[in-house]
């Protein structure tokens, strides 16, 4: 046990959101979720005022995310380090894409997120390089491009939705469009916000989801590897 200065104003038990290991940074939060900080390697913490970097992306020196402004309405900002402000990182309202919801960082270090757009609803899509253009990548076994809406829970090298609301699919992508698939879940099974998904050894993701019996609720346990597009049932267990 090391003795330590850092201080939290105004609170008794913070938290560690994330950490950013390219700028050696740590997300930490107090315990009523309403102030955040940016603490480096000597334990100097940076107010953020709001939890904007909860969904980040870092390069060096920056943190890309989903952020909202009056200005660009909902887009990618990115956040710098050095200077502390928070500016436009792509503005993809006025090109294919609206309304970022995440933001991550796949195996060829393309930035990956799931957005809105006036077409399609909710969709993948990726950029390489910032002066690019969003590229749409698109489910490779699906007629029905829309995706669900909600976080991104990384297998592996690929990427699933965990739904905030009621849905009957499970969506993966690894940013290519030959590894974005769409797997539908048995009749009466669906997933929600309450379900957990698990990370078993970067092979398989492990979900537990909630199915409607007709004679009461049960709980069924699903297993996806990462190479397969469709879903093992593990087991079932009575409600």
């Amino acid at each position: 046990t090391v003795q330590t200065n850092v201080i939290i104003p105004n609170d008794f038990s913070a938290n560690i959101i994330k950490h950013f290991p390219i700028n050696e940074r740590i997300l930490i939060e107090n315990s009523g979720h309403t102030t955040f900080y940016l603490m480096d390697q000597f334990e100097n913490l940076t107010p953020l005022g709001e939890n904007r970097l909860r969904n980040s992306v870092e390069i060096e020196g920056k943190m890309i995310f989903p952020y909202e402004n009056q200005k660009y309405g909902r887009e990618l900002f990115q956040y710098n380090i050095e200077t502390k402000e928070v500016s436009l990182f792509k503005d993809t309202m006025h090109e294919q894409g609206s309304k970022p919801i995440n933001a991550v960082a796949t195996a060829d270090k393309s930035l990956l997120f799931t957005a809105f757009d006036q077409y399609y609803n909710n969709q993948f899509y990726k950029i390489k390089k910032k002066g690019d253009q969003p590229e749409v990548v698109k489910i490779s076994n699906s007629t029905y491009t829309d995706v669900p809406e909600g976080e991104l829970f990384r297998v592996g090298n690929s990427y699933y939705i965990t739904p905030n609301s009621y849905s009957s699919q499970i969506v993966k992508s690894n940013g290519t469009e030959a590894g974005t698939k769409k797997m539908t879940l048995p009749q009466n099974t669906q997933v929600t916000a309450d379900s957990k998904f698990g990370n078993l050894n970067d092979e398989a993701l492990i979900i537990t989801s909630y199915y409607n019996a007709g004679d009461g609720s049960k709980i069924r346990v699903f297993k996806n590897d990462i190479n397969s597009e469709t879903l093992e049932l593990l087991k079932g267990i009575p409600g």
